[in-house]
Parts: structure tokens; sequence; C-alpha cells
């Protein structure tokens, strides 16, 4: 009798693993592609204002960019034009602010574009304020009250007056290539990293004037101005 009933649950364990549904094979997860952030540039000039400084820089084309300065190379970049609209941005996971000037350019191809000129940034940790004026373009940028720095900016380049930067010595028609800057130490550190995130090749194409579009979040850093003490004024509308 104990035989029978251990054959009968045999059988009846035999005939539940019969029954039991196969398990349907599960599909290899494919690798989702991972979204890349779109890039954005500056608005672009409009046709009106591209006039007004065709017009008024006809001959630039026959400017000579790199020009010998100081016993070195420089790109000197003739004209920019004060938007007469400064403010101040906070770069993103750095204690550095950067006081920026809106400029208008008028490159070599004749394309005007328009972005944020970096007068001067400030290092919060250290404390130190650099401005990057420099009449004789001879010590690289000033240390100066930053408020001082500021309000002689103001007073220097207000809307409409024409003005040059200048770089030397480390940068080329390829590019800047900041491992030569013999600057100051935070200037040259902060312009690598800088262009390490969002320079997207931005530096060699205005190396050599030939930008046509400016990514979001570029700013023409570590050049020297000087407004030439110029009567000169060029009335634009607000764009």
């Amino acid at each position: 009798m104990r035989k029978t009933i251990l054959l009968i649950l045999l059988l009846v364990l035999l005939a539940g693993c019969s029954l039991r549904a196969t398990p349907a094979p599960t599909a290899t997860p494919r690798p989702t592609p991972t979204p890349t952030e779109e890039l954005r540039y500056y608005p672009t000039v409009s046709p009106e204002i591209r006039q007004i400084l065709s017009l008024a820089f006809g001959d630039y084309q026959r400017q000579v960019p790199y020009q010998e300065m100081n016993g070195e190379a420089s790109l000197v970049v003739w004209p920019l034009v004060s938007t007469g609209k400064f403010e101040t941005i906070a770069v993103p996971g750095q204690n550095v602010e950067l006081d920026v000037l809106w400029v208008l350019d008028y490159n070599h191809i004749r394309v005007p574009t328009k972005f944020p000129y970096v007068y001067g940034i400030w290092f919060k940790e250290q404390n130190i304020y650099y401005y990057f004026i420099n009449q004789a373009f001879e010590n690289g940028p000033q240390i100066k009250p930053r408020q001082e720095a500021i309000n002689e900016a103001l007073t220097l380049l207000p809307r409409g007056i024409p003005f040059l930067v200048r770089i030397g010595g480390y940068v080329t028609r390829e590019g800047i290539d900041w491992e030569k800057c013999d600057t100051h130490d935070e200037v040259c550190r902060f312009g690598a990293y800088y262009d390490e995130q969002v320079d997207k090749g931005t530096s060699a194409l205005f190396a050599k004037r030939m930008e046509q579009v400016i990514p979001e979040g570029w700013y023409l850093y570590g050049w020297l101005f000087d407004n030439l003490g110029t009567s000169l004024r060029i009335e634009f509308p607000d764009q």
C-alpha cells in the first residue's frame, strides 16, 4: 500500500512539471543612445546692422591681423564695436565671475558676429581682480579694485565706440596655446579650463578671423583692449 501511494505522488509531480509553461526567452537589452545637448549659438546680427558695419568699415579686409608688437607677433582684432550692454556672468562650478561687454565684430569674411568680451575677471578665493586694459600692451592685465575697473570700462567703452583687442605670444592662426601663456597664472589656468569646456573650436576660427557663428558660453577672454581715444561713434538700432 505504501509503495502504491509513493508511486501516485511521483506521477502527480511528473505531471505537474510537464504542465509548466516554458519561460519565453528574454530579448537582449539594447544600449540606449545617450542624448547629447544641442549646440546653441548666440543670435546673429541683423541685415540692417550688417549694412551699417559694412559702410563704416568697408576697408577693414585690408588690415593685417597679425602684427609685430613689442618683439612678438600679436593678433590685433579691429574693429570691435561696443553695444553698451555690460553684465556679470558667474562661471558654473568655479569661484569666478566674468565682467563682460557684448560686442559686434566685423571680421575678415565680413560676417558680423555678436558675443561677450571679458574685460575683467574676479577670482573669489584669491580675492583678486584682473582688468584687461593696457593701452601700452606691455605688461598684461592690470590688478585693480573691481568697482574702479568697471567704472572705467563704462567710461571708455560706451555704446557705439569701436575698439581693438590684442593677444600675443600664445596665439597663432591655429588657435590659442594656453601652455605658452606667460601672463598671470590664474588668468592662464582659467583660460585653459574654459577653452577645454566650451571652446567648440571657436578660438581656432577666431584666430583666423573667419568665425561665422559663435556657440553660447564662448567668451573672448584674456585679450587686452584699447579704445584708441577715438571720437568715432557707430549708430545702430537695438536688436
